[in-house]
């Protein structure tokens, strides 16, 4: 595609007659539909050609026709696709399954009413799609026929050659499936699953099966099913004749789509006590299984706080480290490893999980939290190996972001409490989702529409209980834009920012005439002000607070109330939409103090290689491997500085009083006429070092100079003690200049000529 974006201009007028010669007769030369088959290992050990996963490379013309034609026809998935499927439809994510799942075995258990789930798998699901099932099903959902020519032109001109070691080998077209690999397939083949939604669907009105219920006490809340793709769940009651039912709609369903439940790797599960369950996965043909198991590579009918939910995250950061044990990686590179990819491991099962709020669950959560990054700790500073070596800073400054004096490490607890903000945000805003019809079946939706209801109890697994204690947080920030007030609630709405009215004015909410009125009932409209209607008259404490009620709403600006729709407000974002960055990013610095005045710029130059970066931050903590630093550790050593031989060595002495050090800053002095305080501390010297003035012409070099002296003076101390080589200032001095050149130019900052002024004058003036 990058071809057809830089050369647009000469192509553009080929593809687009190509596109409309398509509009019309739905055809494409044969050449654009001929796709490239590339087998991907499923597994690591390959036994069978069933364990590759053929994925198609298709040609680009055909890429922009698939991806037009895809973005016109997602708009309309919603109005399409049952709300039971979860995969592939805007507004819907993968975790709604998960969650719906979760707490729909969880009202079962508490129920006390024995059920079974049944975990199906779809054998070659894309590959064995029956094309006129689809055709049929287009046609019945409504599609015009240039569509349905569209899509036949799309999927049945297709030809296949097998990529073996790189080389096309073999010449065939297909009679049936999608091609994984074309945009358009995932759309596709969930419209030809909603023939088993509907199936499963006139099973239930028929009375043949029930599912379970959200909440059973009062029925309400049904669901016979769930879809992600081809991932699907089925509940029904622990009947014989139900599970009869469900196993005759099977054929059914293979004969109509082409698509094969394979029973040998399906799997029962059972919900409470049931007598003989061996017997009902016998008549349906699978494998008995039991709760816990995972859907969607997350828990299902598990507690959050258990040992066997959170050992999988652990194992799968662990294994990823062993992957890694051949490698080489310096402190810099173990930090980027950390940060882009053991970091973010965990964030699929954070997103929706969290640990309970008793005392128990949280001591289990925060010690597989705290083993979770005590692996990343023991990584960032040892590596692989298997000896254990010093963490000069705690990792409690590791985690600060790196403006305020840290490594900006992802901390957990904080990412966790953002990504189950998204979950307050979008009850607020998904007012029509599944999801959220479910989760207010079950707990109710309080006297606030725009957040869950709290008055949870003791009802309710651990998963939304948690997500909703965990919100909190979330209301910190976020607020309600009454818009005209109506549908807002005056007193339990979080629509003046920060603030929940019921709770922060309890005396004058308890004498309200109405706790249910909305913020246009006491506001008028005509003169523009605020009336609180109350039953009795209050005095003292009770007047003091209704009089600070009364300021705290005239302090809002007078456009607040206005004639618009409420709606849900971040503003965190320019656009006031949330977002799970900005909201993680507010807690971690509300988190961490840190130091404000911190060089981080000064420190993290992108120009430097990134170890060296590090070594500058660790140095500006006074956190290396001096002798007295050492010593603090209860190592015995003689302390002495190996560049003098005179005085005991500290950072502040080997970098800056120590006569070597004095000679190599004193010779960059006076080649550039650099004039500024001595200021023998680490931090201070930067901060000065920054406001430094300088030669115009050599202020990126200038910037460089502290991480190339100190690095060099580090190495040279490391020499002469473990090598036995020395070094005069000189060459140092001479190394340093050369450094700091080659640095600018591989980032194309310094020109040849300048390149070549700053060694000239760099070296003239060395002793």
């Amino acid at each position: 595609m990058g071809f057809f974006k830089k050369f647009w201009y000469i192509v553009k007028s080929d593809v687009v007659n190509a596109l409309k010669e398509f509009y019309v007769s739905g055809t494409l030369p044969k050449s654009v539909h001929h796709t490239f088959l590339c087998l991907i290992p499923k597994k690591e050990a390959i036994s069978d050609i069933r364990d590759l996963r053929p994925i198609s490379l298709v040609s680009s013309l055909y890429k922009i026709l698939s991806k037009v034609l895809m973005e016109r026809l997602k708009v309309f998935m919603g109005g399409l696709v049952a709300v039971e499927q979860c995969a592939f439809v805007g507004g819907r994510q993968i975790l709604d399954a998960i969650l719906i799942a979760n707490e729909l075995i969880d009202s079962r258990k508490r129920a006390r009413k024995p059920g079974l789930v049944f975990k199906l798998d779809i054998e070659k699901a894309y590959d064995h799609v029956n094309w006129e099932c689809l055709f049929i099903v287009m046609k019945t959902m409504g599609f015009p026929p240039p569509w349905i020519r569209w899509i036949r032109g799309c999927i049945t001109a297709a030809s296949f050659s097998v990529l073996v070691n790189g080389e096309a080998s073999g010449y065939f077209s297909s009679k049936r499936g999608l091609r994984q690999g074309d945009s358009l397939s995932p759309c596709l083949f969930i419209l030809v699953m909603e023939v088993l939604s509907g199936i499963l669907r006139t099973l239930q009105s028929r009375g043949l099966v029930e599912g379970f219920f959200m909440n059973e006490e009062l029925r309400m809340g049904e669901v016979t099913h769930i879809l992600y793709a081809d991932d699907t769940l089925l509940f029904c009651d622990a009947s014989e004749d139900q599970v009869r039912s469900l196993l005759t709609a099977l054929p059914l369903f293979e004969t109509i789509s082409g698509l094969r439940v394979n029973l040998h790797k399906s799997s029962m599960m059972v919900v409470g006590e049931v007598e003989n369950p061996s017997r009902y996965a016998d008549i349906f043909g699978c494998e008995l299984s039991s709760l816990p198991t995972t859907y969607l590579g997350l828990p299902l009918g598990s507690r959050a706080a258990s040992l066997t939910v959170w050992e999988p995250v652990i194992e799968k950061v662990q294994a990823r480290l062993a992957s890694w044990k051949a490698r080489m990686l310096s402190f810099g590179g173990r930090l980027v490893l950390l940060k882009s990819v053991l970091s973010n491991l965990p964030i699929y099962f954070l997103s929706l999980f969290r640990a309970p709020s008793s005392v128990i669950a949280r001591l289990f959560f925060l010690k597989r939290i705290a083993r979770l990054e005590k692996i990343y700790n023991d990584f960032l500073w040892s590596g692989v190996f298997e000896t254990k070596r010093l963490h000069w800073v705690k990792w409690d400054i590791v985690k600060t972001p790196i403006i305020r004096g840290g490594l900006g490490v992802l901390d957990l607890r904080c990412m966790n409490r953002a990504l189950l903000g998204k979950w307050a945000w979008r009850f607020g805003v998904e007012r029509d989702a599944w999801w959220r019809r479910l989760i207010v079946a079950k707990f109710g939706q309080g006297r606030s529409e725009w957040r869950p209801c709290w008055n949870l109890g003791v009802y309710g697994c651990s998963v939304w209980r948690a997500i909703v204690n965990e919100s909190s947080y979330f209301w910190k920030v976020a607020y309600v834009d009454p818009g005209g007030g109506f549908g807002v609630s005056f007193w339990h709405d979080f629509w003046v920012p920060g603030k929940l009215l019921v709770s922060d004015f309890p005396r004058v909410g308890f004498v309200a005439q109405s706790l249910d009125a909305f913020v246009s009932d006491m506001f008028s409209m005509v003169d523009r002000s605020w009336e609180i209607p109350l039953t009795i008259s209050l005095r003292g404490g009770a007047e003091a607070e209704r009089v600070l009620l009364m300021q705290t709403l005239n302090a809002l600006p007078q456009l607040w109330i206005t004639t618009g729709p409420a709606r849900l407000v971040w503003p965190l974002e320019a656009s006031m939409v949330f977002s799970v960055h900005s909201f993680a990013t507010n807690l971690i610095e509300s988190n961490f103090g840190g130091d404000t005045a911190f060089p981080f710029k000064l420190v993290w130059n992108p120009c430097v290689p990134s170890k060296i970066c590090c070594f500058l931050w660790m140095v500006s903590h006074e956190k290396i491997a001096t002798v007295d630093n050492l010593r603090k550790r209860g190592m015995i050593l003689p302390n002495w500085c190996s560049l003098c031989k005179q005085h005991e060595e500290s950072i502040s002495h080997l970098f800056f009083s120590c006569p070597f050090a004095i000679a190599i800053w004193d010779n960059f002095k006076k080649a550039f006429d650099l004039h500024g305080p001595y200021l023998p501390f680490i931090r201070q010297f930067l901060i000065a070092w920054r406001g430094l003035w300088c030669d115009p012409r050599f202020r990126d070099c200038i910037k460089l100079l502290p991480h190339a002296v100190c690095w060099y003076i580090w190495l040279e101390r490391n020499n002469r003690i473990f090598r036995d080589v020395e070094s005069s200032p000189k060459e140092i001095g001479h190394k340093i200049v050369l450094i700091v050149g080659r640095w600018l130019r591989a980032f194309s900052r310094i020109s040849d000529r300048r390149f070549h002024q700053w060694m000239v004058i760099g070296t003239k003036h060395l002793i």
